[in-house]
């Protein structure tokens, strides 16, 4: 796990993540700085290499907020 409070910068881990997107994306190494601009994760969406599985917008907050299971984490009920 990257520890971006410490070492470096927010900015630097959010570059950090999109360079292993674009890594996986071309199929190669990429060098940092990168030279893309565009969400690596997004342009692998929009090309097919990335299938959505589940299509619309995702919030992991949507059960609950629906009022759905608000019990404790390990109730199953």
């Amino acid at each position: 796990m990257l520890d971006c409070h410490h070492a470096i910068g927010v900015g630097d881990c959010v570059r950090m993540v999109h360079a292993v997107y674009e890594s996986a994306r071309l199929q190669t190494q990429v060098q940092m700085p990168m030279k893309t601009m565009a969400n690596p994760l997004d342009l692998m969406i929009e090309d097919g290499h990335l299938p959505v599985r589940y299509p619309g917008k995702h919030d992991i907050r949507a059960s609950r907020l629906r009022g759905e299971n608000l019990g404790a984490d390990s109730d199953n009920s």
